[in-house]
C-alpha cells in the first residue's frame, strides 16, 4: 500500500524555515507526520496557483553497472522502486568512472568463484556493457510507467575520492574528473557542468565522507581539495547545483557531528558558502545483495510537482520543490 505525508501550506512554510537551519531535524519532523493513503495533492502556496503533487522516490542508487553487486543492472532498481515499494520515480547514479568499461568493480569480484561473472556487467544483454550510459537510459525509459504512476531517470556520480561526489541528473553527457580536470580545481567540473552538461542538475553527494586520508587519522582539511575545495562558490553553476545529501542511506549528513562537518553542520555550510541547494535524501545502495532498492528503512526525496513526468520533476527540482525524509 502507498502512503504519502500531506501537508498544509502552514506546514510547509515551517518545513521551509526549519530546514534552514537544521535540514535533519526538518526531516525528520516530516517523516513522523500522519501518512495517509495517496493523494495527488500537496501544498498551495497561493489561491489560483497550480496544484502539485507529492512524488516520493529513491535517488543515488547503484548496480553491476559501476560499483553494484555482480549481475545487477539499473533496471533492477528501477523495478524494485516501481514494482516491490510502489514509489514514484527513481533516479540512477552509476559511476563515470566505470561507465567506459564492460565490467563489474565490487568487493565480490575478487572472489575467484565470483570473479568470471564481473567480467561483463550485464548478463540479460551482454552487448549493452558495451554501452553502459545509453543502456542505462533505455532501461529508465522502459521503465516508465504512467499505469504505476512511475518515472525512471539517468544520472550518474561524478567520482573523486579527494574533491568529493556529486550526481548529475537528467543531463545527455557525462564527465569523470580524470578528463574534465576536476580532481586538480573544482572550477573545472563547474565548467563542464554549466557547458557540456547545461542540461543537469547536479547534488553534491554524502558531504565530508571522501578525503586522501582514507582509512588513516589525519587532518582532512589540510588538503585544500576536501569537501569541494570548502563548498568554493562558482555562481555560474549555482542554479544547476540543485542539492545536497543531509541523509544517505541510514546516515544523517546535514548535521554536525560526524563526516567531518563543521560545527553548524554540511547543510548549514554549504548555505553559507552561498550555495543554493535544497535537501535531498539518497539511498545509495546497490553495493550489496542484501540491499533493497527503494525500502523504506532508507532515506528519501519528496519533489512537489506538477505531475509525474521526468520533465515536472526536474523543474521542481530546478525551482527546489523538494525535501529530504530519513527514510
Amino acid at each position: 500500500m502507498r502512503i504519502r505525508a500531506l501537508f498544509t501550506t502552514a506546514a510547509a512554510g515551517a518545513l521551509a524555515l526549519i530546514a534552514a537551519a537544521s535540514p535533519a531535524l526538518a526531516a525528520s519532523g516530516a517523516a513522523d507526520d500522519a501518512h495517509i493513503e495517496k493523494a495527488p495533492v500537496a501544498a498551495t502556496q497561493h489561491p489560483g496557483a497550480p496544484r502539485e503533487r507529492e512524488l516520493i522516490g529513491a535517488l543515488h542508487e547503484h548496480s553491476g553497472y559501476s560499483d553494484g553487486w555482480p549481475g545487477s543492472r539499473p533496471a533492477d532498481y528501477f523495478a524494485s522502486g516501481r514494482d516491490k515499494h510502489d514509489l514514484n520515480f527513481v533516479g540512477s547514479s552509476e559511476h563515470t568512472s566505470n561507465v567506459n568499461s564492460p565490467f563489474t568493480f565490487n568487493e565480490e569480484c575478487l572472489d575467484p568463484r565470483v570473479a568470471p561473472s564481473c567480467q561483463n556487467a550485464d548478463p540479460v544483454n551482454p552487448l549493452d556493457a558495451l554501452r553502459k550510459w545509453d543502456a542505462e537510459l533505455d532501461q529508465a525509459k522502459a521503465s516508465t510507467d504512467p499505469a504505476k504512476d512511475f518515472v525512471g531517470f539517468r544520472g550518474f556520480e561524478w567520482t573523486s575520492d579527494r574533491m568529493g561526489h556529486i550526481n548529475v541528473y537528467f543531463s545527455r553527457e557525462n564527465s569523470l574528473p580524470e578528463t574534465d580536470g576536476g580532481t586538480i580545481a573544482m572550477d573545472r567540473f563547474y565548467d563542464w557542468l554549466t557547458t557540456t552538461g547545461k542540461d543537469g542538475l547536479a547534488v553534491f553527494n554524502h558531504p565530508g565522507d571522501k578525503t586522501l586520508c582514507g582509512p588513516l587519522k589525519c587532518d582532512v582539511r589540510s588538503d585544500l581539495g576536501f569537501g569541494w575545495e570548502d563548498f568554493k562558490y562558482f555562481p555560474k553553476a549555482d542554479d544547476q547545483m540543485a542539492g545536497i545529501e543531509v541523509f544517505n542511506g541510514g546516515g544523517d549528513f546535514g548535521s554536525a557531528p560526524g563526516h567531518n562537518a563543521p560545527p553548524e553542520g554540511w547543510y548549514a555550510h554549504a548555505l553559507d558558502k552561498g550555495w543554493h541547494v535544497g535537501a535531498i535524501g539518497a539511498e545509495d545502495k546497490g553495493h550489496d545483495r542484501t540491499d533493497d532498492w527503494g525500502g523504506s528503512q532508507y532515506a528519501k526525496t519528496v519533489v512537489l510537482a506538477k505531475s509525474n513526468t521526468e520533465k515536472d520533476i526536474k523543474s521542481a527540482m530546478a525551482d527546489r520543490r523538494f525535501y529530504a525524509t530519513p527514510r
